[in-house]
């Protein structure tokens, strides 16, 4: 038999394998120095576990880590908020320096002229389509049947 995983030797020593199994693991733990210390580990992990609950905390312990983690934290929050802080004040005033120096500024006042310009050619595209739309008045029957031409055709 190859050697049992921590899993297996954890429900042997709880007693929770199928008679079978617990027999072939004895069998192999009997012979196995490497199983037979990795049992006594487990054991005594268990005891030291069962023998933690009757250690007695002082009352003030919780309250004393409490505040030490609440105090630590407001620290190191402070401390990273400021750097952020300076952080993102030195991109905006280099961004700034770079907007006036390569002057971005007028690019981007002449872009917003054009933009204003577009939509304003645009409602007034509109605004005659509307008007165009009012005067012709054709059924969609008439529409599918024309058969004239457009400009003398």
């Amino acid at each position: 038999m190859s050697h049992p995983t921590i899993e297996q030797l954890l429900f042997y020593h709880k007693n929770e394998l199928s008679n079978e199994q617990k027999l072939l693991l004895a069998k192999h733990i009997e012979q196995c120095a490497v199983c037979q210390a990795e049992l006594i580990f487990i054991e005594e992990l268990e005891q030291e576990w069962n023998e933690a609950d009757d250690i007695k905390l002082p009352p003030a312990i919780a309250d004393n880590i409490m505040e030490k983690i609440s105090g630590s934290n407001q620290k190191k929050y402070k401390q990273e908020n400021i750097k952020i802080r300076l952080f993102h004040l030195s991109l905006a005033a280099a961004a700034t320096f770079l907007f006036f120096h390569f002057g971005f500024v007028n690019y981007l006042t002449d872009t917003n002229h054009y933009v204003i310009q577009t939509i304003e050619n645009t409602a007034s595209l509109i605004e005659k389509g509307q008007t165009y739309a009012g005067k012709v008045s054709l059924s969609l029957d008439e529409l599918v049947n024309f058969k004239g031409g457009f400009d003398g055709e």
